[in-house]
């Protein structure tokens, strides 16, 4: 008879224990939501992507876990047989009376423009949206429903504002001065005037010059007495060249202000993004982190986009609002024209990580070891991205609020050290501060 022998081995300690998918269900999601998966799920606030997103990048392993269990559950079709029934409960705002639920309230189409037709939770979760943006919707929509689903999503964001509150307060937001985008249209205004200027000097020359030249031929021809065809033919080439002269400035400038005011819409869209990455990160962190925009390192000329500072570390966020469809196999960044894909040839990444370097070796030049997280942040989600395991990491908009979230998570770094790094970056915008102010003074 053979003995079955049964082995009993203990669960390694980094290892996460068995869940079932009904503790999966309560697993609580990153800040600033900080509430049970399966609530959010009711609610329509989460939905496959961002379970996807927790399931392969979340740094606590319990909601890794979680995710991963609930996604599949939700793929086969059983999500909702092991939901708590108190959570169908909580899909309803107590303090308003309405038939409207919240995940309808989510459903709701933005009416006015640029936003107009997309979902006002889908606006809320990328941050394109605020409770200020609720409150005038509630004043000046026509539809009764557009104005219920507004007055539901506000109380709701304000009831989870109110939760989220710490004692730790608000994050601190520090601004080493004007972004790279606002000197450059500085800078191209200036430009644009000078050429302006040459240009306008230039047909003023030429304009006295033809007519100069045109009483010089009348002139002549009067006092030598020529028949009319010695006066006509100097005059028409005269009109031909002032005329060839107009033509050649009209498209000179054309070209110059096309090609110009391209420029600038770039530059502004990349100013919009930095604004609104920092606006999205901001309500899921606390006082315990900093927030750094636009620093310019001593005896760099660019400016380091966004910095995160806190008990996790330091993260340096490279945003980009590149218009097209993209994609990032690895290291490798590549655009999609003229149909096939094509290398660019400034790579994102390798900024991201040049940006860290820099800010790791100006630290270390103070005394402060730390290791520098480098992050590109793709913050124009009209913009197709595909993702292929980038190095270094690719947030996206969508799941922005999550990622700076799921930084509470991270394995925390000894807050002498975090705190000597701010401290260098504080001075860093304080001198930036005092030498506009000496300039301005000027």
């Amino acid at each position: 008879m053979n003995q079955v022998e049964t082995h009993s081995a203990a669960i390694p300690a980094h290892m996460p224990r068995p869940m079932t998918l009904e503790e999966a269900w309560r697993v609580v999601w990153v800040r600033p939501l900080s509430r049970p998966i399966g609530e959010l799920l009711d609610e329509g606030i989460l939905n496959a992507d961002r379970l996807q997103w927790a399931a392969e990048h979340a740094y606590n392993i319990r909601l890794k876990q979680a995710a991963t269990i609930v996604l599949k559950s939700l793929e086969r079709g059983r999500g909702d047989t092991a939901r708590p029934a108190a959570n169908a409960a909580q899909s309803e705002i107590p303090q308003f009376q309405s038939d409207m639920t919240v995940q309808q309230a989510r459903a709701m189409p933005w009416p006015f423009r640029d936003f107009r037709g997309r979902s006002m939770g889908e606006l809320l979760d990328a941050g394109l949206i605020t409770a200020r943006d609720l409150g005038g919707l509630v004043e000046r929509a026509y539809e009764p429903r557009v104005k219920q689903a507004a007055i539901i999503l506000m109380l709701k964001r304000i009831d989870q504002v109110v939760e989220e509150s710490s004692a730790k307060g608000a994050v601190k937001l520090i601004s080493g001065g004007r972004s790279y985008a606002l000197r450059k249209q500085f800078e191209w205004f200036l430009e644009m005037g000078a050429i302006c200027g040459a240009i306008i000097g230039a047909g003023s020359v030429l304009t006295i010059w033809y007519f100069v030249a045109v009483a010089q031929t009348r002139a002549t021809a009067s006092a030598t007495e020529t028949s009319p065809q010695g006066v006509l033919v100097p005059l028409l080439l005269s009109a031909v060249v002032g005329l060839i002269i107009i033509l050649v400035i009209r498209w000179a400038s054309e070209r110059l202000l096309k090609r110009s005011f391209s420029r600038l819409e770039w530059l502004r869209r990349g100013q919009e993004g930095e604004d609104r990455v920092v606006e999205t990160i901001l309500p899921a962190l606390d006082g315990d982190w900093t927030v750094f925009r636009n620093v310019v390192l001593p005896g760099r000329k660019g400016d380091l986009d966004v910095i995160l500072a806190g008990p996790a570390g330091m993260w340096v966020l490279e945003v980009k609002t590149y218009q097209g469809a993209y994609r990032a196999l690895g290291e490798r960044w590549e655009r999609y024209a003229g149909g096939r894909w094509q290398g660019l040839s400034k790579n994102p990444g390798s900024q991201a990580r040049m940006n860290a370097g820099m800010l790791s070796s100006f630290l270390r030049e103070k005394g402060v070891q730390l290791w520098i997280e480098p992050v590109v942040v793709w913050a124009n989600p009209n913009s197709p991205l595909t993702l292929e395991e980038p190095k270094p990491e690719v947030w996206v908009m969508d799941n922005l609020r999550d990622e700076a979230g799921n930084l509470f998570s991270g394995h925390a770094k000894g807050p002498e050290i975090i705190q000597q790094a701010i401290a260098s970056l504080v001075r860093v915008c304080e001198d930036a501060a005092k030498a506009r102010a000496e300039e301005s003074d000027r």
